[in-house]
């Protein structure tokens, strides 16, 4: 029996709504009511997940002052600190809307996940596999979607990226002011080398010591 009804309720509510957003996540933990589903990452279901959050951390600081027990004040900080980062990650631009990963590993692990081990009949598994693999044109269309006016952005030609990237080039061709000498090997290919040292009983550092360069970098051996 707890002393803190209240905050019981609300963190039973928290929970629904981590479900209800990151189905996959809920299969992995062992909650199966969200199976067949992938997460909605379109600006509608973003939005929603913002707007749960805001709720939550609204409810949080509105409930009563009840006695927590040790495990329970443990889960509320757990919970607040999760719903801050959340909401912070909701209005970036990375993770939905500037990673995809997020959307290739929620697609490769959201089938994966229903196999994983036996929580549910096979058939079951199997149905609700065949639902999430037809929703996952529709999830990588909320990733073309999210992720081109990001990528737009990486790209463009004086964004703060490419100056930074291009000063660091121009560092570096003036650090080298001329490319190392090509490989040169008595051997053509990678296999034929291996042949080479091995009819004459020598190592690749040896070889390449003898040489002066590295036949894996071709780039010269400090002495």
């Amino acid at each position: 029996m707890t002393n803190a009804p209240a905050f019981t309720s609300w963190l039973d509510d928290f929970f629904a709504a981590y479900y209800q957003h990151r189905p996959v996540n809920a299969t992995f933990i062992g909650v199966h009511a969200h199976d067949d589903r992938l997460p909605d990452y379109s600006e509608g279901g973003l939005g929603d997940a913002l707007s749960d959050t805001d709720t939550l951390l609204a409810r949080l600081r509105d409930l009563p002052n009840e006695q927590l027990s040790a495990a329970e004040t443990l889960d509320r900080k757990l919970a607040l600190g999760f719903l801050d980062i959340q909401r912070w990650e909701l209005q970036s631009r990375h993770f939905q809307r500037g990673n995809p990963c997020a959307y290739t590993g929620e697609a490769t692990f959201g089938v994966i996940g229903l196999f994983r081990r036996p929580a549910t009949p096979l058939a079951a598994r199997v149905e609700a596999a065949t639902r999430r693999m037809e929703a996952i044109s529709a999830l990588l269309g909320q990733a073309q979607a999210n992720l081109r006016e990001h990528v737009r952005r990486q790209s463009e030609p004086h964004g703060p990226q490419f100056i930074t990237a291009h000063g660091a080039a121009r560092a570096e061709v003036r650090r080298r002011p001329h490319f190392p000498p090509p490989c040169t090997h008595p051997a053509a290919s990678r296999w034929r080398i291996r042949a080479y040292r091995h009819r004459r009983g020598i190592s690749r550092a040896d070889d390449a010591r003898k040489r002066g360069v590295s036949c894996r970098s071709c780039l010269p051996i400090e002495r």
